[in-house]
């Protein structure tokens, strides 16, 4: 019995306890609909006080006659939020990277459309980082390869392409008329 008792008490405050995290739930979004709201009544008056100056009233006696009734309302509060909505840096700085996109020609749209695209997150940076190192590995082995291959023993044995890898230049230049006649005197040492 004392048991059942327990369990109906902890059922009704569990059902008790749910009811207050609706009605939290509730509180909450008529919180945040009400900053909404005040955010933009802010926003209305500010142009009201911005109109009355410009038609000649003065705009801090329009606000301080706002202040004075409306002391209940937190306005530094409504201004700061509302700043925060109309930050005019963040919309000057859309608008100068708008007007310069649209002063830039087609091949610098999509330069700049492939760049963003490429280095605009890690995994992109990291392919096109190993992709540029994977390139360069393989010139480096490739010509490493055609440097050190047996191919070069062919350009030794033709005396019109050993030039072309360290041997023995070309008899029309300077240097190869001088190899030219060092070569055959070495031929004819070695022949006697």
């Amino acid at each position: 019995a004392q048991r059942d008792r327990l369990r109906a008490r902890c059922d009704a405050l569990e059902a008790e306890r749910d009811s207050f995290k609706r009605e939290l739930q509730v509180q909450v979004q008529t919180s945040e609909s009400l900053k909404t709201d005040n955010t933009k009544l802010y926003e209305k008056v500010r142009y009201l006080q911005s109109f009355n100056a410009t038609s000649g009233g003065s705009m801090m006696r329009g606000r301080n006659s706002s202040l004075s009734s409306d002391r209940d309302l937190d306005i530094e509060a409504l201004e700061s939020r509302y700043e925060a909505s109309v930050d005019p840096f963040r919309q000057f700085s859309r608008a100068e990277r708008q007007r310069k996109y649209n002063e830039m020609s087609p091949l610098e749209k999509v330069v700049f459309i492939v760049a963003k695209t490429t280095l605009g997150s890690k995994e992109m940076r990291k392919a096109l980082f190993f992709y540029v190192l994977g390139m360069h590995l393989l010139v480096f082995v490739t010509t490493y390869h055609w440097s050190h291959s047996s191919s070069c023993d062919f350009l030794h044995k033709h005396e019109a392409l050993a030039h072309f890898h360290g041997g023995m230049p070309l008899p029309e230049s300077p240097a190869g008329e001088a190899a030219a006649a060092a070569h055959q005197a070495a031929k004819l040492l070695d022949s006697n």
